[in-house]
């Protein structure tokens, strides 16, 4: 767990819009060793949201499963292969091929994704 950030400060230095929650600061903040080093200004390009999940490979299988859809990738896929892509596989190789991560938020499955730049 990272060292206690003085958020408000935070959003004052890096004017980061208060609809971030302290819990998707917080877990912006994961990445990084040292609470200094935290690049907030890389923030908003890199948070996808919030998803559900059993774990941060399904959360982000879910968040590409929407983006994908929500573009059209989906469009010309047959219905029955569409529905049977294995989302939380893609998102397992989204994390390792280091495009993506997830960080819980909550104990009941709520992943906040992001996107490595």
């Amino acid at each position: 767990m990272i060292k206690q950030i003085d958020l408000e400060q935070v959003r004052f230095d890096y004017t980061i819009a208060a609809d971030y929650s302290d819990e998707t600061l917080m877990a912006f903040a994961q990445n990084w060793f040292d609470p200094a080093d935290v690049e907030w200004f890389e923030l908003e390009e890199s948070y996808c949201g919030d998803w559900h999940g059993l774990d941060e490979d399904d959360a982000i299988g879910d968040y590409l499963f929407s983006f994908a859809e929500d573009c059209g990738d989906l469009e010309n896929v047959p219905h029955w292969i569409r529905n049977h892509i294995d989302w939380s596989s893609v998102g397992r190789d989204a994390r390792f091929s280091g495009e993506f991560r997830a960080e819980r938020l909550t104990d009941i499955g709520e992943w906040a994704v992001f996107r490595n730049w």
